[in-house]
This record gives structure tokens, sequence and C-alpha cells, in this order.
């Protein structure tokens, strides 16, 4: 429960984020992205690369074959696609 309680609290997170940024895009159309938001695009990556590592490692095959396969499925791809971006 503390860690799913600690994964929506970073998703909620990544919502604003994804608000701010949208935002800057708009008002700042053709510029390049500020450090700040490079840095919190990149942790935001690598907790959720941890998660999905920590998930695969704790349920192995079955990851894919559980009641949550559809979530599990499309983890794995937000991360594999956030990570080739």
């Amino acid at each position: 429960p503390q860690v799913e309680s600690i994964c929506a609290a970073v998703i909620a997170l990544n919502t604003a984020f994804a608000i701010y940024t949208t935002n800057y895009d708009i008002d700042s159309v053709g510029k390049d992205p500020t450090d700040f938001m490079i840095y919190v695009e990149w942790g935001l990556v690598c907790f959720y690369s941890i998660e999905l590592g920590l998930k695969l490692f704790a349920h192995g095959h079955w990851f894919f074959c559980n009641k949550d396969m559809s979530w599990n499925i499309l983890d794995l791809f937000l991360v594999v696609q956030s990570i080739y971006e």
C-alpha cells in the first residue's frame, strides 16, 4: 500500500508536469525545453523504469499473465517509448 501511494503521488506529479510543459510549449513556440524540464523528464523516466523493473523481478513471467496484465503491458509500452524518445 505504501508503494502504491508513492506511485500515485509520482503519477500526480507527472500529470502536473505534463500540464506545465504543455503550457510552456504553447507560450514558447520554437524554443527548446529548459534544463529543469529535461531533468524532471529523465527523473520520471528513471522512476518508471525502476518501478517496471521491480515489477518484472517480483512477478517474473506472471507479469504478463495476471489480472493486471493489460496495465502491465501498457506500462511496459510507455516506459520503452519514453526511453526511446
